[in-house]
């Protein structure tokens, strides 16, 4: 049976927003798992005894400070605000958690953290360290896993969609088929009977006009 072109146009606009769907997931899940395996620390000092750390304007953002996994028991340090008297921390206070070694890095043990002022601030070292701004790596973290969710949404969505308009095209097409195959109702058969002259006959020969007569055949 002959599908109608309204039906033949939603089956092509299903398949379109399922192919979109599908492919924008397999394009944020290829792209989550290049980042995992690319992930890189953007250090504001690293491998260094002294520097001094720019300001943080952002309100309770503060920066982290790491060494050496093998060196962080035995690492003494201080910063000093400008402004304010030398801080110095206790020695193997925050030897807990850290990262494995990389290309670049060696194991790093987090030491300890430095309180974000609105001034530079000097730190020295007795052995070389990393330091990195916790607020910028977490907002870029965050930003990360807000665009893939957001992508995975509008693919889930344009799947869903998709699926739901082939759907509706499959359900229109059987309706179509189904109608076309059935006989007229029988109320419908009947009008057109009493419709048609000699009780459904039909007349052939010439036709009538007013006035005169013509003989004619009766074909049941």
């Amino acid at each position: 049976m002959p599908v109608s072109g309204g039906v033949k146009i939603a089956f092509v606009i299903g398949g379109i927003c399922i192919a979109i769907g599908v492919i924008m997931n397999i394009v944020t899940r290829v792209t989550a798992e290049t980042d995992e395996t690319s992930f890189v620390i953007d250090w504001v000092a690293e491998d260094i005894r002294s520097f001094t750390l720019p300001a943080l304007e952002e309100k309770g953002c503060n920066y982290e400070a790491y060494v050496e996994k093998s060196k962080c028991s035995s690492t003494v340090w201080t910063y000093t605000t400008f402004g304010s008297a030398a801080v110095s921390p206790p020695t193997n206070g925050n030897c807990t958690f850290g990262f494995d070694a990389d290309d670049k890095d060696p194991a790093l043990e987090h030491i300890g953290y430095i309180p974000g002022a609105k001034a530079s601030t000097y730190v020295t070292s007795s052995n070389p360290m990393w330091v990195m701004d916790s607020c910028k790596e977490i907002g870029e973290a965050f930003n990360g896993v807000a665009t893939f969710l957001i992508i995975s949404a509008i693919g889930g969505c344009c799947c869903g969609v998709g699926v739901i308009t082939v759907c509706v095209a499959a359900c229109c097409c059987c309706c179509q088929q189904n109608q076309q195959g059935q006989a007229p109702p029988a109320q419908w058969q009947q009008q057109q009977a009493q419709q048609q002259p000699y009780g459904g006959a039909q007349m052939v020969g010439q036709p009538v006009t007013q006035g005169q007569v013509v003989q004619g055949q009766l074909v049941k």
